[in-house]
């Protein structure tokens, strides 16, 4: 700043000019600018920030020079007069020529020194520095260096994964997607599901499209690149409940988050994610299905499998190992699964139950059984008292109409036997 007033003072009309050209250019740019926003224009806007970059131009390529001189003349004392001028700063490239000469001539001294740091914080037991030390220092250089370049990209690796990851489906738009369904012949029944995980086949959530042809299931993976699963129905044919997988939601199903046609119509079938804990400590869980063997779908995705392959729903925890519930109990208690995790409507569920407690109240059951059940069923919360009371008046029902056809069975006997004799005779 000093620089400037000097200038302004010392300078001759060429340096005065620069030091007035440079505020003029910023104060004038920056009203055309905040000008530009209230009238709408462009042009203003333009020209203003030409006069900013004119400002930053000045700045550079010229700079204020200021000399001291002393003059004395006879009989007085010495004075100083200041000279200022306008001056262009020097370029750097004169002293490129000096660096590079003397770059070569270092390298040699600094190449031996960096092994010989990196030999002592790596190489820590005796046995490997009795081993290096016969060895030429030469040698020592090059493992190193191919040790360090590995390292960097490994840790590149998950970012342009995970980037890649998210622009999966982007590319996908409609063009494209019937003809991926045309190359791989996929049929026009098909179905969409998202496999979470299937580590055999090295699949980690993704959409899919599953059809059924010639007692074979196809799997149709959407991903960077498309392809092709299939496998025997008989490999399909059970569905396991996988309950409270732990998960960070927030890094899942990273290419479902772009805008695109494919994620607004896999969006229903992403995973259902509840919070609970785990070991005192807050977590996030989802439920999976496990269709054959390793293969995980979401929760979402469980009704088209169900629908599509009829498999068998099996369950494997503490209440299906109990051997204090029987098997009406068991089977109510899975379907209020598939129930709770949207594979089947409310009414499909209702009309299940009514019909498995039919044929408890139509078995061989003991009463006391009968009612135990019934009891166990409402305080686990899969049936209301309104059913308890209900069925317990159906059995007594089904129990009189049983008596009333023993009895008429018993009648007919009678008749049958009394007619018999009489023909005997």
């Amino acid at each position: 700043m000093k620089k400037f007033v000097t200038g302004l003072r010392y300078g001759d009309w060429k340096t005065r000019l620069y030091v007035i050209s440079i505020p003029v250019c910023v104060l004038l740019g920056a009203g055309l600018i905040i000008a530009s926003f209230f009238v709408n224009s462009m042009i203003m806007f333009l020209i203003g920030v030409a006069l900013g970059i004119s400002a930053i131009a000045l700045l550079q390529n010229y700079a204020i020079e200021e000399v001291m001189t002393e003059r004395t003349e006879e009989g007085q004392k010495p004075t100083e007069k200041r000279a200022v001028t306008l001056k262009r700063p020097a370029e750097p490239e004169l002293q490129e020529p000096e660096k590079l000469e003397e770059r070569p001539e270092e390298k040699p001294e600094r190449l031996p020194q960096k092994p010989e740091a990196a030999e002592v914080k790596e190489k820590e037991p005796q046995e490997r520095k009795n081993v290096e030390s016969k060895k030429p220092k030469t040698r020592e250089t090059k493992p190193q260096k191919e040790k360090s370049r590995p390292e960097k990209p490994e840790g590149k690796k998950p970012e342009l994964n995970r980037a890649e990851k998210a622009e999966e489906l982007v590319s996908y738009d409609e063009k494209k997607i019937k003809q991926v369904l045309y190359k791989y012949k996929v049929r026009k029944d098909h179905k969409m599901i998202m496999i979470d995980e299937w580590k055999e086949k090295d699949v980690h959530q993704c959409p899919v499209y599953i059809w059924v042809h010639r007692g074979r299931v196809h799997f149709l993976m959407i991903e960077g690149e498309t392809r092709e699963i299939s496998l025997p129905l008989a490999e399909a044919a059970t569905l396991k409940y996988r309950k409270g997988v732990v998960c960070k939601a927030k890094e899942e199903y990273i290419q479902m988050r772009k805008n695109s046609l494919l994620s607004a119509v896999f969006e229903p079938f992403l995973p259902t994610y509840h919070s609970g804990n785990k070991n005192g400590r807050p977590v996030v869980y989802k439920n999976l299905f496990e269709l054959g063997h390793g293969l995980l779908v979401t929760n979402t995705s469980a009704r088209t499998v169900m629908e599509l392959l009829h498999p068998e729903f099996q369950v494997e925890d503490s209440v299906t190992r109990n051997r204090e519930y029987n098997d009406f109990y068991r089977e109510i208690y899975k379907n209020s699964i598939l129930f709770r995790e949207q594979v089947i409507p409310t009414k499909e569920y209702q009309g299940r139950v009514n019909d498995i407690l039919q044929q408890l109240a139509g078995s061989g059951a003991a009463e006391q059984e009968y009612e135990d059940t019934l009891q166990q069923l409402y305080r686990s919360q899969l049936i209301t008292q309104e059913y308890i009371t209900y069925y317990l008046q159906y059995r007594g029902q089904l129990q009189s109409t049983e008596a009333v056809r023993q009895g008429k069975r018993l009648q007919k006997g009678k008749r049958l036997r009394k007619r018999r004799k009489n023909r005997s005779r």
